[in-house]
């Protein structure tokens, strides 16, 4: 592809960027191992079987890169050989392989291969009946490539559908992806993947068996939000059965995008431990890393720390005392305390044993706790990054190396170790890992609060306002979600906590995030408009509002072991228990409300370091909202004084490992509950 490059100065600030304008030629092609159209999948040693006449075929379209899919990494099967390597000489490219499933004594995969080779790697899994299935994404300056091979029946194609979007929406810059999707146009799964992608190929021409084609199930596409900036000039289909099994996909395009990775971005910057997502977890997890020696990076997407508690408004964190003794404490809580007393907001009596949990939550100031954890971050030499996220990350040289995406500009860090923090596990999701969720999610719940409403509620006619209410109510001009607990509680709750339900509010993507949000405030204005035209509220008026739904469960990220329900309510003690945890088991529904289910007297739940380990891969901490365990485990563990705790003992575990160089899950564990009860911690 042709590239123009400009330079431009900023201040003291000069970086190159790469206008990314002309011509692209994009292809997809399943090679099936290199086996032709009929052949048994069994090459001899050392041979390439079809392999040739594959890049023969490839380097007639001379593609700026190709999606490969059904290709072997030194299975016994293709004769030891490296399919993606031997491909890419042939054609003069970069190859870039990941790996479905373990194959013959070697692996079974996808690859792209590309002129320019590429920043950064990442996989996400798909689900599959015979196998598991998997995306592989490519960052390149300019664009991303997504390849994919999608599994053989409808639904689990239509579950694959929606995780590619999940994955793929609303990103930066063009995102083109290509595959074996093995569903026709029209399909369910295609009409899915349409909500938020363009076809860029000809579905009128089929491209399933080579030698006879009578159906379309590979197909090249670009994201619709980035659909305008691409100009196809031809689209073409090869039937090459000597080759393999499937046709060839070939679209050239006018490209027209601007590449967001300064020239610099080439030298990486480097940290010991790098942690994704501000939230209470998250500064927690920075704070006990930064403290014990580690050069440490906090990621945030967002402009202040605290998440939930902070831009989420949910400013009474707990629990952090279970049957009249202290079971959480440490940096957290001491940021915690110390912005809730410079405040002027007294502790609650933990000495007593409340009949309602949550009069053992801590009030605070939500811009004094921020200013506080900022000043203790930058007291424990933490360096903060606001408004970034992570678009990229690969494991390699014995570090991750990660991109991070910040108003148009992209750099390069590497890391020894990864705490994911982000709620959703975005950051695990993007390094390979599995995520859990479940079919219905709890409702998120918005917090605003009425500047005079309690004074105006306290001088008007209740009964007949509550009669107006009950009957917007039943004539829709309310929904039941804009009050969950009725009229009474929107002005004598507690300040600051007029709320509504977000039916199935979800934060794993910044779409997902913005419809939410819209959804909760649609919800305030209506009962607003409602209120103000009844007597005696016509001078009511908004005080405060949170920024952002407080979302209670998205995704879950599987962890070395994965904490059950009946391990939470038994208050198990596991042999690597590392921290304590203690709230009711708190799911929430729009039908019935939330009906916490108390714990047992004298049960207090322990976390296993294993729950914070991200299954198959190294280095990679988990800690907060997406911590490793089922859903009715999660209602307890999600809340913010847990969230604290686990994020600690991740920021102890990140920091040792870097130190002494083992893996993360091979830290000392008598060692780690030294740290941990030096720097003020409770260990079980």
């Amino acid at each position: 592809m042709k590239t123009i490059r400009c330079t431009f100065a900023a201040g003291l600030f000069l970086a190159a960027f790469a206008a990314v304008a002309g011509e692209m030629t994009m292809m997809s092609f399943n090679v099936r191992i290199g086996c032709g159209m009929h052949d048994p999948f069994k090459l001899p040693e050392g041979g390439l079987g079809h392999l040739p006449q594959c890049a023969e075929v490839i380097r007639s379209a001379d593609p700026d890169w190709v999606a490969i899919q059904e290709i072997d990494r030194c299975s016994q099967r293709v004769g030891l050989v490296d399919q993606t390597a031997a491909l890419a000489k042939m054609c003069g490219m970069h190859g870039t392989f990941v790996k479905k499933i373990p194959k013959d004594g070697g692996d079974y995969g996808l690859a792209v291969l590309s002129k320019e080779k590429p920043m950064s790697v990442s996989k996400i899994l798909l689900p599959g009946r015979a196998h598991t299935r998997c995306l592989e994404i490519l960052e390149f300056p300019g664009y991303f490539v997504a390849c994919t091979h999608f599994p053989l029946k409808d639904h689990l194609c239509e579950i694959a559908a929606d995780i590619v979007r999940l994955n793929l929406a609303d990103r930066d810059k063009p995102v083109f992806l290509a595959g074996d999707f093995n569903s026709r146009p029209e399909s369910k799964a295609v009409a899915i993947l349409q909500k938020d992608f363009k076809i860029l190929t000809d579905v009128t021409q089929n491209t399933y068996p080579a030698d006879k084609p009578d159906r379309c199930i590979d197909y090249i596409m670009v994201d619709g939000k980035h659909a305008d900036r691409v100009e196809v000039l031809s689209r073409k289909v090869i039937a090459a059965p000597d080759a393999t099994d499937h046709c060839a996909l070939v679209v050239k395009a006018n490209v027209q995008t601007t590449s967001d990775v300064p020239a610099e971005a080439a030298a990486r910057a480097e940290c010991d431990v790098l942690v994704v997502g501000g939230g209470v977890a998250g500064v927690a997890a920075a704070l006990q890393a930064g403290r014990a020696g580690a050069s440490t990076v906090l990621v945030e997407r967002g402009a202040q720390v605290g998440g939930n508690m902070t831009t989420g408004g949910v400013n009474f964190p707990g629990l952090f005392h279970a049957c009249g003794r202290q079971i959480i404490d440490g940096c957290a809580y001491e940021v915690l305390t110390n912005a809730a007393v410079l405040s002027g907001n007294a502790l609650p009596d933990f000495s007593a044993r409340p009949d309602r949990h949550w009069k053992h939550q801590i009030r605070v100031d939500i811009p004094v706790y921020v200013a506080v954890a900022e000043e203790a971050l930058v007291r424990a030499g933490v360096k903060v990054m606001y408004h970034t996220a992570p678009s990229g990350v690969k494991r390699g040289d014995g570090v991750w190396e990660c991109v991070l995406s910040a108003d148009g500009v992209s750099s390069r860090i590497a890391a020894k170790v990864l705490i994911d923090c982000t709620g959703d596990g975005t950051l695990s999701a993007m390094a390979g890992a599995r995520r859990m969720r479940g079919p219905v999610r709890s409702p998120g719940s918005f917090l605003y609060s009425f500047a005079n409403g309690r004074q105006l509620w306290e001088r008007c006619d209740q009964a007949g306002l509550k009669k107006a209410f009950d009957a917007a109510m039943k004539n829709g001009e309310l929904e039941p979600t804009d009050a969950v607990r009725g009229l009474r509680t929107v002005f004598e709750g507690a300040p600051g906590m007029s709320w509504n339900y977000v039916p199935d509010a979800d934060a794993s993507t910044a779409e997902k995030r913005a419809e939410a949000n819209m959804r909760a405030r649609a919800s305030m204005l209506r009962l607003y408009r409602f209120l103000r035209k009844q007597p005696g509220m016509e001078t009511l008026r908004i005080g405060t509002a949170s920024a952002e739904v407080g979302v209670r469960e998205t995704w879950r990220v599987e962890g070395d072991y994965v904490i059950s329900h009946d391990d939470y309510t038994s208050g198990r003690k596991f042999e690597d228990a590392v921290c304590y945890a203690y709230y009711p088991v708190d799911l929430h529904s729009v039908e019935d409300g939330v009906k916490p289910k108390k714990l047992a007297d004298g049960v207090v739940p322990t976390l296993p370091l294993r729950a914070l380990c991200v299954k198959g891969l190294p280095n990679l901490l988990v800690a907060g909202r997406c911590v490793s365990a089922d859903r009715l485990a999660a209602s307890g563990l999600r809340v913010q004084g847990a969230c604290m705790a686990m994020g600690q003992v991740a920021g102890q575990v990140a920091a040792m490992s870097a130190a002494i160089g083992c893996e993360a899950r091979n830290v000392p564990l008598g060692d780690l509950r030294s740290a941990l009860e030096r720097s003020g911690a409770i260990v079980p």
